[in-house]
């Protein structure tokens, strides 16, 4: 191969990768959040279903949707893309959570514990937490089914 047939390939490589990504990072937070709510709301009476969404802080739902969501979306498209989605979230995470000015072990109730609750209009969890969350599990099965895919595809050794 060519040193300029490498270069364009690299160059659509990176141009796919600009608009893959940005797909994958709303799917993987803005979709999958969205697809478990429609999805809660239409098996389970409304305030079972706000219940389970939103008032706890293990968020289920939206954390199995997005990896149902990752592995799936995965495999239509750029998975190494859909494997970094985890990385904005976690950086929008790590800004309010080093900036509160709390102590360590409060700041750890606050943002994964149960010191803060949408109920008590404490909307910690659900702005910052809840996409990494998703953007976690998004990125983990992207991985999974990437990983998956090359195992299936290798020949089997003879001898």
């Amino acid at each position: 191969m060519s040193p300029r047939a490498r270069a364009e390939g690299l160059n659509r490589a990176w141009v796919g990768l600009l608009w893959k990504f940005p797909l994958h990072q709303l799917a993987g937070t803005v979709g999958a959040g969205f697809l478990a709510a429609a999805l809660t709301f239409l098996a389970l009476p409304p305030d079972r279903a706000n219940t389970i969404l939103v008032l706890g802080h293990t968020f289920p739902v939206q954390i199995l949707v997005a990896f149902a969501l990752g592995a799936v979306l995965s495999l239509v498209f750029a998975p190494r893309a859909a494997e970094w989605v985890w990385v904005l979230p976690a950086i929008l995470l790590l800004i309010p959570f080093i900036e509160s000015g709390m102590p360590f072990e409060a700041r750890l109730q606050v943002f994964f514990g149960t010191a803060c609750s949408p109920a008590e209009h404490c909307m910690a969890q659900l702005g910052a937490t809840l996409p990494f969350y998703m953007g976690s599990a998004y990125s983990t099965a992207a991985f999974i089914t990437r990983n998956i895919k090359t195992v299936v595809r290798r020949p089997a050794r003879v001898g």
